[in-house]
């Protein structure tokens, strides 16, 4: 999974009012009510499931 802090980082350089990730596809910012295409990978499936399960925990996530 791309990393969350690079992705943070070019939200906060171009303003972005929104950062769209998304499972297969590669993050998304939001500016001036378009979004733009940040050049990174996909996301997949079991990386953002870690992260998530990382940040939240296993209980939380089942109950998400």
């Amino acid at each position: 999974m791309p990393d969350i802090k690079n992705i943070l980082t070019q939200a906060v350089q171009l303003l972005a009012s929104d950062v769209h990730i998304n499972v297969t596809m590669p993050p998304m910012l939001r500016e001036n009510t378009e979004r733009i295409a940040i050049e990174l990978t996909a996301v997949r499936k079991y990386d953002a499931t870690q992260k998530m399960l990382r940040l939240i925990g296993e209980a939380r996530l089942i109950r998400f």
